[in-house]
């Protein structure tokens, strides 16, 4: 039998016990002890194992040495080494700064008079023999304690599985290194998403942004902080690398360019709308692009905004490849291009193309100037000298020659006609010539062509309402007889009651019952002859749509200066669906539509001189 109780200042109390074990030669497994003191040193050189002991733990933690304990500790041989307080310790993240002991109420003993103590020197034996720090920032550990055992006296076990603190280190906050973010360039990045054929080049491409704009965000470089873990390490930060492009900033703020800095970033906005013009140490905004050739290899689109100032002029006119190559989208303010526009989407409020627009090329605009269309143009005003297969639609659009090609607009003028040509006109169309034939022309009161249905649906709405109108007016002399007669009777029953009243009388309650019954009735009548007169002006306000819509079909003028030429073809769009057609002959007149003595409609036309 092993007797006795062996002590010793032990750095490290699981080689103790060992060593110990191996004294005595009995299993380690048999082998308990309890900490008499505990003393704190900072290791001041890890090589030399030189040591200082601590007077003052608050101020040694911020010290940048670790911490270490070196506990005055009884060892003894327990036969059973009987676990009293079941619990094991658990660590919260990797760095070892955050530990608990977790336990389950119900597997602990009765309580006694000595728990409380014995509680938190069984922590302090698993925090020692695990070489984590005893008593070190360890907020709140006693007043946890205390809580625990109080629910343990008065057996409150209703959440039996209990965590508690008993080691809270210094987590360490990462050196962060700085960083730039290209803002502006996510719009590139949402072009690439859009289409995937896009090929954006790390070089040539412009970016267009509007005023107010937060185009890049500069994130300063940040010293971390020290920490330590409850081993009593010190977790060093990064220094910062100043030689990382991204820690040191070398970026100006060029033309256009507001710059808002605080502690932690500093943020380039644009003051104005533009293309984002960067090199390496200077950023501003411009608002002409001036560039030799876009297309998929140099630039990729060029995406800036149809509003303000923003101009892009593209100066290739060669005439082997494109001043606009295929697949790329161009957006601005005003684009001006001195040669061609290959299979390319363009968006400005003012185009100019002084080449040929290919025909799978489709532009939009506000003000458009074109040479040859072949492709597709939408603008509300367009000059186009020669289009040639080609779609354009607008308000009011001057075309020098077409031929095989789509018309749609509001006021249309054509100096030379050619062949097969289709032509929507929803107000004046003039023609200079004809060279060629085999053309349509369809008036219709909506470039669109959906005023004929909104014709349909008013008239259809119009004989509804009319119906139920003139229903209704079977009824209303009858309610409106029924009103003045329930008037009459209301005022009968006023005088009774004042009657009642001044002669200090009761009035009956059956004539009260009668007016209430009355007034009732009289809000009724009133109600209804009030949505009368609701049907009847939406009515009247149906009927003048119908006359406004139909009095622009009728409005529409086609002038011919010159002679038609083959077989043509005429059409007015009616409501519903009608249509009325004819192949026009002769020169210089104006052809319109009119109602014949019937009152049916008919084309029209007469003779016409300049100056009319």
């Amino acid at each position: 039998m092993v007797s006795g109780i062996y002590s010793e200042k032990s750095r490290d109390i699981k080689k103790s016990i060992k060593s110990y074990a191996s004294m005595k030669d009995i299993d380690p497994n048999r082998v308990d002890f309890e900490i008499v003191e505990t003393a704190n040193y900072l290791l001041v050189n890890r090589s030399l194992d030189l040591y200082d002991p601590i007077d003052n733990l608050e101020e040694a933690i911020k010290k940048p040495y670790d911490i270490f304990q070196i506990h005055e500790i009884s060892l003894f041989y327990s036969p059973s080494k009987k676990i009293e307080f079941p619990a094991k310790l658990k660590t919260k993240n990797d760095k070892f700064t955050h530990i608990v002991i977790e336990f389950d109420l119900l597997k602990f003993p009765e309580y006694r008079s000595s728990f409380l103590d014995d509680f938190a020197a069984e922590i302090n034996k698993r925090l020692a023999y695990n070489r984590f720090l005893v008593d070190f920032c360890n907020r709140g550990f006693w007043s946890g304690v205390r809580a625990i055992v109080e629910d343990i006296k008065a057996k409150n076990l209703k959440e039996n599985i209990r965590e508690l603190n008993v080691c809270n280190g210094f987590h360490p906050v990462e050196t962060r290194d700085g960083k730039l973010i290209f803002h502006y360039m996510n719009k590139i990045e949402a072009l690439k998403e859009h289409d995937g054929k896009i090929d954006y080049a790390q070089r040539g491409f412009a970016t267009g942004v509007e005023e107010g704009e937060l185009l890049l965000e500069y994130i300063k470089p940040k010293l971390g902080k020290n920490g330590r873990d409850c081993y009593g390490r010190y977790l060093k930060r990064k220094k910062i690398d100043w030689s990382l492009p991204g820690n040191k900033l070398e970026l100006k703020a060029g033309d256009n360019i507001e710059i808002v800095e605080d502690d932690d970033r500093i943020k380039y906005f644009a003051v104005k709308s533009g293309f984002v013009k960067k090199d390496r140490s200077n950023i501003s905004i411009e608002s002409e692009l001036k560039i030799n050739r876009i297309d998929m290899k140099s630039t990729g689109s060029i995406k800036g905004f149809s509003k303000g100032d923003m101009s892009i002029e593209i100066s290739d006119h060669g005439s082997t490849h494109d001043a606009i190559g295929d697949l790329v989208e161009v957006e601005a303010h005003k684009i001006v291009v001195r040669g061609n526009v290959g299979a390319a989407k363009l968006k400005a409020e003012i185009i100019g193309v002084g080449g040929l627009v290919h025909s799978k090329a489709n532009l939009k605009a506000d003000d458009a100037e074109i040479n040859l269309l072949k492709g597709v143009l939408e603008a509300k005003r367009a000059k186009v000298k020669n289009l040639e297969g080609g779609e354009i639609s607008g308000e009011l659009l001057e075309i020098g020659y077409a031929v095989g090609s789509k018309i749609r607009g509001e006021s249309i003028a054509i100096s030379s006609l050619g062949s097969n040509n289709t032509i929507y006109v929803s107000k004046t169309l003039k023609i200079a010539s004809q060279k060629g034939e085999d053309c349509t022309i369809i008036a219709d009161s909506s470039v669109a062509g959906e005023d004929g249905n909104k014709i349909n649906q008013k008239e259809r709405l119009f004989l509804e309402l009319e119906n139920i109108v003139s229903k209704e007016e079977l009824v209303k002399k009858k309610s409106v007889d029924e009103l003045f007669k329930t008037n009459k009777i209301m005022v009968y029953i006023k005088e009774r009651i004042n009657y009642y009243k001044k002669n200090s009388l009761k009035t009956p309650r059956s004539l009260l019952d009668l007016f209430e019954e009355s007034n009732k009735k009289a809000e009724e009548l009133n109600e209804y002859i009030k949505n009368l007169k609701t049907s009847e002006e939406i009515l009247e306000g149906i009927d003048f749509d119908l006359h406004t819509l139909k009095k622009g079909i009728y409005d529409i003028r086609i002038l011919m200066e010159g002679q038609w030429r083959g077989i043509n073809k005429i059409i007015y769009v009616l409501p519903n669906k009608r249509r009325v057609e004819k192949i026009p002959e002769g020169s210089s007149q104006i052809i319109y539509l009119r109602d014949d003595e019937n009152g049916e409609p008919m084309i029209e036309s007469e003779s016409y001189r300049k100056g009319d």
